[in-house]
This record gives structure tokens, C-alpha cells and sequence, in this order.
């Protein structure tokens, strides 16, 4: 703390101390609103120029049209109508649980042929979320791997190693909501 009496002496050279602080501190205090008026210029551009460009911007950019199932390329089966109180229209049930696109199901082979497998689906492809008798497609570009098989083979090779009872995990060739019937580009055995 500066003891105020001090300011007023008169120091070795005859001058005032209190003359010599005001110049030191004029010039540092000049420095420093310089510094500021700067910083305070460069905000404003920033927020005249940047910001609010990149806000509009981004709201336009930022909105998604989300297709519809029809759109996706849905299937009817198992399809769920929902009415909107408000304006009375009729649309297919699309959650984040439910999308509009669905490309994979779980469920046990219960047949087998010779290029198809017929499944008891686990109903997770179709919006009422009910098990279904699936018919999964199998051709040469099928991948089938996983538990009891011993490399990764494709088509009818890896279908001898499914049996009934066995647990799959089936990834379908597009979107396969609402679908009973579609081509399987991989089947996972998920048991021993």
C-alpha cells in the first residue's frame, strides 16, 4: 500500500514523486485501454460478421427430413397407424426404438432349405414388435459365420452348419422393416 505522505515528498532530484507515478502509470494505463478497446472491436466483428451468419446457417442445415417407411422402402407386415389428434392424419409408428429404416433381426431357425431358412423372428423389424415366421434368403454372397462354424463361408457352405433351434443374428440386403421375406447379406450363429 502506498502511504499517501510519501506521494507529496520531494525526492534526491527535486521532483515530485507523485509527478513521476502519474507518468509511469499514464503510460501503462494507455497500454492497457488500448489492449481492451482492441479486444472489445474484435468481439464485435466477431459477433456482427460470424456469429449470427453461423446460427442461421446452421438452423437451415440442421433440419432432416426423416422418410417415412413407405419411403424407406418398408414392408406392410405387422405395421403400426398412429392418427395426430390435432390434425387427424394417419402415419406409420416411427420411434427411436422404431425408425423408418431397419436392417437387422434376431430369431432360431426352425427350417431349412436349400437356399432360404425359415425363422421364428423375434419381431424386432416390425412395428407391433410381434414374433413372425421369417423366410431369410440365402445365396453365394450370403455371409455365415459364428459359433460351431468353423471359418467364415459363404452360401450354401456355411447354411449346413444351421439347424433348427439354432439362435441367429440376421442382417438383411436393404431395409428390412416390415418385411417377412428379404435377402440376407450375413447370418451370425449366436449358440453352440
Amino acid at each position: 500500500m502506498i502511504n499517501l505522505f510519501n506521494l507529496f515528498k520531494k525526492d534526491i532530484k527535486g521532483k515530485d514523486t507523485l509527478n513521476l507515478l502519474a507518468k509511469n502509470n499514464i503510460r501503462k494505463v494507455f497500454i492497457i485501454a488500448v489492449i481492451v478497446i482492441v479486444v472489445i472491436i474484435g468481439l464485435v466483428i466477431y459477433f456482427l460478421f460470424f456469429f449470427d451468419k453461423s446460427s442461421e446457417s446452421l438452423s437451415e442445415e440442421t433440419f432432416i427430413e426423416i422418410p417415412t417407411p413407405e419411403e424407406a422402402g418398408a414392408g406392410s407386415v405387422g405395421e403400426v397407424i398412429v392418427k395426430n389428434n390435432q390434425t387427424g392424419e394417419e402415419k406409420p409408428l416411427m420411434t427411436p426404438e422404431m425408425p423408418s429404416k431397419i436392417y437387422n433381426t434376431t430369431g432360431i431357425v426352425i427350417g431349412k432349405e436349400t437356399n432360404y431358412l425359415s425363422v421364428r423372428g423375434s419381431g424386432k423389424n416390425f412395428a407391433d414388435q410381434l414374433p413372425r415366421a421369417l423366410i431369410v434368403y440365402v445365396d453365394d454372397s450370403t455371409l455365415i459365420y459364428g459359433n460351431g462354424i468353423p471359418l467364415n463361408l459363404k452360401g450354401k457352405d456355411g447354411l449346413q452348419y444351421l439347424e433348427s433351434g439354432d439362435s441367429i443374428l440376421i442382417e438383411g440386403d436393404g431395409n428390412i422393416r416390415g418385411k417377412d421375406r428379404f435377402n440376407a447379406v450375413r447370418i451370425e450363429k449366436t449358440n453352440n
